[in-house]
């Protein structure tokens, strides 16, 4: 039988590093487009991914907490 926590912790572990590497790019990208057209779109993009990066930061941090065994002088 699988274990659904740990598989869920996998893929927000994944989903993170993926949108971290988006993250990366489209800062290379809006860097590159300085000063034209597609600098606003561009950020508006880099905006969007920050945000749900922060958001899955969040959640794989929560999941993380919930798995550990309680400290022993609690």
């Amino acid at each position: 039988m699988p274990d659904v926590a740990r598989d869920k912790f996998m893929r927000l572990m994944q989903e993170v590093d993926e949108l971290e590497e988006c993250v990366e790019e489209l800062e290379r990208k809006r860097t590159a487009c300085r000063g034209t057209r597609d600098q606003e779109a561009v950020q508006r993009e880099l905006d969007a991914r920050l945000e749900r990066l922060e958001e899955k930061r969040t959640e794989l941090v929560r999941i993380s907490d919930g798995c550990r065994r309680p400290h022993p002088n609690v």
